[in-house]
């Protein structure tokens, strides 16, 4: 891959962290505009915002780890936010203590931690919850939550997107042409490549060898090199296809998905269904996904072949 192409694919890497960036205030705005079934219909929420808003890593991580908005409104729980363990707890325990079973999730989530959207698709699952996208489902929303209710429901101008899983270095080094180590070793280079364009002149090649045998190194390829298995059991567990997680990915079609410089990729109703993606209703106009969702959030729609 040349210059642009890996500039495209560190681009499409680093969609979700300006996504991910409008959290805050829609935390802010969620606190009085629910939008539930009601006899007397509340105020729609704000969509999420592509706009950046935090300009460091810390900034980003403080918003990844910012507490969703969780309200319960009968058998209805409501999730808007991020999703890691504390947000995961917290809407568990919302539901184990609620005065009746929870007999649907509407959720509005850009994604997050794998580990804590495993744990919320679980429950789904497990309960039966029907789950009701507002706005965007995105990242491990998508993966894991989505994916594992029996019934799900797209509201008018929501979006659900597909970006990666944690199988996906397996199918990026496929597409590549490499073998998974060798992928591994290309993405450590292009490390210290960056590193070095930070710092202003060039590493000897005793500087390189002592940066790929260091600790970071060391980290980032077990990381690259690891499976322990969870993703594949929980999608075994829901009957969805690891395809539909890394489709985007896929030889054959990565080529596509770089050269859109989309930060996700969707599928037809119809297509969902092949991956086992099982009854799901689009409640807008037209057919999903409408073409103002997809351009807000940059979702390419991937048509089966």
């Amino acid at each position: 891959m040349g210059l642009a192409g890996r500039t495209r694919l560190r681009r499409i890497r680093a969609a979700l962290l300006p996504l991910v960036a409008a959290v805050l205030p829609l935390l802010a705005a969620a606190g009085c505009t629910d939008a539930l079934p009601t006899a007397s219909p509340q105020a729609e929420l704000p969509p999420f915002s592509v706009h950046p808003r935090a300009a460091t890593p810390t900034e980003r991580m403080a918003l990844l780890l910012a507490p969703a908005h969780i309200t319960l409104h009968g058998s209805t729980i409501r999730y808007t936010g991020v999703i890691n363990g504390e947000n995961a707890s917290a809407l568990l325990n919302r539901a184990r203590r609620a005065p009746e079973p929870i007999g649907t999730l509407v959720i509005n989530s850009l994604g997050g931690q794998t580990t804590a959207g495993k744990t919320i698709g679980a429950w789904v699952h497990e309960n039966g919850v029907t789950v009701a996208v507002h706005d965007v489902c995105y990242s491990s929303c998508a993966n894991y939550i989505f994916t594992a209710a029996p019934r799900k429901i797209i509201r008018a101008g929501a979006i659900v997107a597909w970006h990666g899983s944690e199988q996906q270095e397996r199918y990026l080094a496929e597409a590549l042409g490499l073998s998974i180590e060798e992928y591994a070793d290309r993405e450590i280079e292009e490390q210290i490549d960056r590193r070095e364009a930070e710092r202003g002149r060039a590493y000897s090649e005793e500087e390189r060898e002592d940066l790929r045998n260091g600790g970071w190194a060391t980290a980032l390829r077990a990381f690259l090199l690891s499976d322990e298995g969870s993703e594949q059991r929980f999608l075994d567990r829901i009957g969805v296809q690891v395809e539909a997680l890394v489709y985007g990915l896929m030889r054959g079609r990565y080529d596509i998905y770089l050269d859109s410089e989309s930060a996700g990729w969707t599928f037809g109703i119809d297509d969902m269904a092949e991956f086992g993606i099982n009854e799901v209703t689009y409640e807008g106009e037209g057919e999903y996904p409408s073409a103002a969702a997809a351009e807000r959030y940059l979702v390419l729609l991937f048509e089966l072949d």
